[in-house]
């Protein structure tokens, strides 16, 4: 009776540690999740900042070449 016992309690043991490995996980996983939307709101800022530079830097050089400086 005693051997079964402890196969009981260890049993109980090893489904706690089960648990608390199923909880870890499902929250690295939606931290996982997280990192992944905020690098793709990065990723779309940072081209939307390129974009606007591009065409800052296209319209810069077409008013520039309208224009002649005379002294």
């Amino acid at each position: 009776m005693g051997r079964l016992r402890k196969i009981a309690d260890r049993s109980i043991h090893v489904k706690g540690s089960v648990d608390v490995a199923s909880e870890l996980a499902s929250k690295g996983s939606q931290a996982i999740e997280s990192a992944i939307h905020q690098m793709s709101a990065v990723s779309n800022n940072v081209s939307e900042i390129l974009m606007e530079g591009v065409i800052d830097i296209y319209a810069l050089n077409l008013v520039s070449s309208n224009y002649t400086i005379s002294a």
